[in-house]
């Protein structure tokens, strides 16, 4: 009875190491489960790793926050009418396969100069959210773009996608 008494505290140890390499890989398989549709186009896969109702509908409240408090001459009255005639269709454009190869692009290495590399960072929110930064050697970390993953049982989904540069509906 003792020896099995003291291989318990192994057997919590072993199963807590297994499920904090599964919690710090996870999200880093998704991102790179992402990098690869996007990279061949593969809607099929992009599906699976791509909420695009929450991306759609964050990217619209963030673009709309910015343009509240960023132009102080629109009136926050015409913040919708200016959102469902040109805020809505431009991002239903970029949620797509090729609108987010040029958004993951654009925040990353955008020359050819040797100097110049993509620099990704993990950055751990909760339990279920990990917040994907990703700009360009020569930006300034303030200038990165944000790739939200949520985890939904056991997988992991890109559920925002927005950028430093602006002011975002939920910080």
């Amino acid at each position: 009875m003792t020896r099995r008494i003291s291989r318990f505290p192994w057997l919590v140890l072993l199963v807590l190491v297994i499920v904090g390499a599964w919690y710090w890989t996870a999200p880093r398989r998704a991102w790179d489960q992402f990098l690869r549709a996007v990279a061949t186009g593969d809607g099929v896969a992009l599906e699976q790793v791509v909420n695009f109702p929450s991306v759609r509908s964050h990217l619209k409240s963030d673009l709309r926050t910015a343009l509240e408090t960023r132009n102080g001459s629109v009136p926050r009255a015409a913040t919708p009418v200016l959102g469902a005639a040109v805020i809505d269709p431009i991002v239903d454009m970029i949620v797509s396969p090729s609108g987010l190869e040029q958004l993951v692009t654009s925040f990353g290495t955008r020359d050819t100069d040797l100097a110049q590399r993509t620099v990704v960072s993990f950055r751990y929110r909760s339990l279920s959210r990990v917040d994907v930064h990703i700009r360009s050697s020569v930006d300034p970390e303030r200038e990165a773009g944000v790739f939200t993953f949520e985890r939904s049982g056991v997988t992991w989904r890109l559920s925002r996608v927005r950028s430093d540069r602006l002011t975002s509906a939920e910080g």
